[in-house]
């Protein structure tokens, strides 16, 4: 959706907490928030995007990695691995 805001630069926005995807809440509004997600992704050529860029608080990604398979994170968590 071309009328989605497109957020890259708010710190006020990005560094928000997200709120965790409940299947029971929001498995309705999902499906529909991932498509957005690839879809402003691919209008804008890029290789990845999060949901608070385009005005959700749901913690979901989707990336590009390789032009075939792209994929969709949901409630990702990151580790920090010590010596790396």
């Amino acid at each position: 959706m071309s009328d989605l805001p497109l957020i890259v630069t708010d710190p006020e926005v990005l560094r928000l907490p997200s709120i965790k995807v409940n299947p029971e809440r929001d498995l309705a509004t999902l499906d529909e928030l991932v498509g957005n997600l690839f879809q402003v992704m691919a209008q804008r050529q890029g290789l990845g995007l999060s949901a608070n860029q385009i005005g959700s608080k749901l913690r979901v990604c989707v990336l590009a990695m390789a032009p075939d398979s792209p994929i969709c994170l949901v409630n990702p968590v990151l580790h920090r691995v010590k010596g790396s």
